[in-house]
């Protein structure tokens, strides 16, 4: 999929280092949604995992 989208578009080794960073980012942030409907109910574990996500989104 991603092979014939560079080859239509003509990008380089460049272009493949963005989308698999941004299809990285897009599942973790899949993960850390689903895991948030999972702790909802427990507002400490909710608030925790919010700010782990949020330090780690912004360490990069």
């Amino acid at each position: 999929m991603y092979i014939n989208y560079e080859k239509k578009r003509g990008r380089g080794v460049a272009g493949r280092g963005c989308e698999i960073g941004f299809f990285l980012i897009g599942y973790f942030g899949f993960i850390s949604i689903l895991l948030d409907l999972v702790l909802r109910r427990f507002c400490f574990c909710h608030c925790w995992w919010s700010n782990l996500s949020i330090l780690l989104l912004f360490k990069e």
